[in-house]
């Protein structure tokens, strides 16, 4: 029974493989098993003759870093800048953003079947809460109004000099050290005698003075506090599935389009489904976000670490407007990960990103289900919040599984954001309990697929159970290769890196960044890609151990201030452009520019996934794939010579067709492509 068939030789091999497979009912004629054998034999002989990649994708057209300014500005139909909402002004120098229009952060999620949540941004207090919408081509006379709020945090930095000494960019300052300065220094506007009142002598750098108070800014600073833009929020109702739709926030000049992914169930045609996570808001992910709306999902999954905000909200806020083209284009599911959770215990993502999480039957805004063609999805905190059987989690994903109706939506997806399966020393083990409390249940119930972030790498498992390979398992994909400022998972650990060798369970992994898409076919059938965007190179220009030289000036940190570790040239990475590999990824696949694979389920075999009551996760018993006794008419001689006879011509077949080959179909199509 494969598992899995390379991408390029799908059409051919999925023929075989489906005859093999047939219901021993469907054809009546002699030996039928035995030639059932014989095209299960020339089906693994085909994917095995290829190697890696089978068939090109499309090539991603590599961008400079005007190219990537150019069509942000595009995709907006504006510049975006001076009125974004608390954005600092290096980045704002950087990227060229310069908004013109009051509204901006424009994000669309599901709600309840027919629905769509709305959420944007604006500086004005009493903005209209108003959305006009229509069918694509129709007046836009349906309306929903909605509310509006802001939130306050305290502001709170992470315990590591990442944020001041970032690993990978453009740009090179997550946080402005001038800002951060001026927001501790309460001796610019405060009298020695108030309580507040805190001066940053010549020389002391303001990241040492925030650590001092645990890196929160000190509470009694009346500066400590990020108070958002007003977030407003309405819901969109009446919307039929797989229908393009306009609409139009009430004080914006400016209209967007979405087109509403399928309905439970359908299956008229391929349901696509974006995945990453881990994203930032780099030149790499800016990059990695073109390259998904590329791809064009219907649904778009986020698995933990949006922004990389880490407690200075208006990186946030620059997130929402560089990601815009994107998310108020599809409908956005999101897991919370360490970085939403750690700073200000979520309360960023939760009020920017609503998910569908009552409607769910969910009581924590980090859990949802959402059901759409033949998918269901589960999200989930996972590791960050309780796992074991008493807790919520374990109860909400117990109650959701046993919930799937298999005949309407076959593919069961998991999402969370600190993975079980991963062969990277760092963040190694994270996932232990989790695993250990969980890890049968999502077995028991037929999982099968759990995507996860966490780690800036790419990562796909064969389908495991326990750690061994396991034909009824679940495929687990790692996919924190969103381009944040952390630099690739080649940096930490113990020696740092992929750990060797590649365990058995790990087919295809590699320290570089770019997209996923799930491609469902149908109920038994779809297809993984993972599109490489960009390799990283360590920057040979300057000491990475370098730290800020601070001469007691704010003048002085932008003058000292190291250029990132890791740094990308814009044309290394995807389909057609340099071979590459991230400098210090030692994987078998470092220098493969996509993942592809055709994932097979196989409800009568893997009980767990079929319909009804669900299977104990023991192994299934392996079925005979030659049954003598189906081959009715012919004496038991006559069968074993028959059988014989047969795979005697099959094996002669196998050994003509593997002389004649000169060459594997990937480089018979680089030859093409060369010619």
């Amino acid at each position: 029974d494969a598992q899995a068939l390379a991408g390029s030789s799908f059409e051919p091999a999925l023929l075989l493989l489906l005859l093999a497979s047939a219901p021993s009912g469907a054809l009546e004629v002699g030996g039928v098993m035995t030639l059932r054998a014989c095209l299960v034999l020339l089906t693994l002989h085909g994917a095995s003759a290829i190697t890696q990649v089978f068939h090109r994708p499309k090539a991603a057209q590599p961008m400079s870093r005007a190219e990537a300014l150019a069509r942000l500005a595009e995709h907006q139909g504006r510049r975006l800048g001076e009125r974004a909402e608390g954005l600092d002004g290096g980045f704002q120098e950087a990227w060229l953003l310069d908004v013109e229009d009051p509204v901006e952060q424009v994000h669309i999620a599901p709600g309840r079947p027919g629905e769509a949540v709305v959420t944007w941004m604006t500086s004005q207090r009493g903005a209209s809460n108003v959305v006009h919408y229509s069918a694509e081509g129709g007046y836009m006379l349906m309306m929903a109004e909605g509310e509006s709020k802001v939130y306050s945090t305290q502001i709170c930095l992470p315990n590591s000099d990442i944020m001041s000494f970032p690993r990978l960019g453009p740009p090179n300052h997550p946080i402005n050290m001038d800002d951060l300065t001026a927001l501790i220094n309460t001796s610019a506007f405060l009298p020695p005698e108030s309580d507040s009142f805190l001066h940053l002598s010549a020389g002391e750098s303001p990241w040492d003075a925030v650590a001092k108070t645990n890196f929160c800014v000190d509470y009694k600073n009346p500066l400590a506090y990020y108070t958002s833009p007003y977030i407003h929020t309405a819901v969109l109702t009446g919307l039929k599935p797989r229908t393009k739709y306009t609409f139009q926030p009430g004080s914006s000049q400016r209209s967007f389009s979405f087109t509403t992914p399928a309905a439970p169930g359908e299956l008229e045609k391929p349901f696509r489904l974006g995945v990453w996570a881990d994203v930032g808001i780099t030149n790499i992910s800016f990059s990695v976000m073109k390259e998904m709306l590329r791809l064009d999902p219907e649904l778009l999954l986020t698995v933990g670490d949006l922004s990389y905000a880490d407690g200075w909200g208006e990186r946030w806020d620059i997130f929402g407007v560089m990601m815009e083209p994107l998310l108020a284009t599809r409908f956005h599911l999101a897991v919370p990960g360490n970085h939403e959770i750690t700073q200000n215990n979520g309360i960023d993502f939760t009020n920017r990103f609503p998910m569908p999480s009552s409607v769910s039957g969910s009581e924590s805004p980090f859990m949802f289900c959402h059901e759409s063609g033949p998918v269901y999805i589960i999200g989930t905190p996972g590791s960050y919040a309780g796992t074991e059987k008493a807790s919520l989690q374990w109860k909400f994903v117990s109650e959701k599984l046993q919930s799937v109706n298999r005949e309407r939506t076959p593919w069961v997806v998991v999402i969370f954001h600190t993975p079980w399966y991963n062969s990277n020393n760092c963040h190694s083990g994270e996932g232990l309990k989790h695993q250990w409390d969980m890890e049968e249940l999502l077995q028991q119930y037929g999982v099968d697929l759990v995507f996860n972030g966490h780690i800036h790498s790419y990562e796909r498992s064969f389908p495991v159970f326990k750690n061994s390979r396991h034909e009824c398992g679940t495929t687990h994909i790692v996919i924190g290769d969103g381009g944040n400022y952390e630099g690739p998972a080649t940096y930490e650990g113990s020696p740092p890196g992929w750990r060797t060798p590649q365990p058995d369970w790990s087919a295809f992994r590699e320290a570089a960044y770019g997209p996923g898409m799930l491609t469902v076919f149908n109920s038994t059938h779809a297809e993984w890609e993972w599109h490489r965007v960009a390799c990283v190179f360590v920057n040979q220009q300057v000491n990475s151990d370098a730290k800020y030289s601070y001469g007691g000036t704010r003048q002085s940190l932008g003058r000292t201030r190291p250029l990132s570790k890791y740094i990308w040239d814009g044309i290394s990475g995807p389909e057609g452009g340099p071979q590459c590999a991230t400098d210090g990824d030692i994987s078998e696949q470092r220098f493969a520019t996509a993942d592809k694979v055709m994932l097979v389920r196989n409800p009568e075999r893997c009980l767990n996934k079929a319909a009804g009551k669900p299977a104990s996760h023991k192994a299934m018993p392996a079925p005979s794939f030659i049954s003598l006794e189906s081959l009715g008419g012919i004496t038991a001689r006559g069968k074993a010579h028959f059988s014989l006879a047969a795979l005697a011509a099959c094996l002669v077949f196998l050994v003509v067709v593997s002389r004649g080959r000169s060459r594997t179909r990937y480089e018979e199509a680089l030859l093409s492509d060369a010619a």
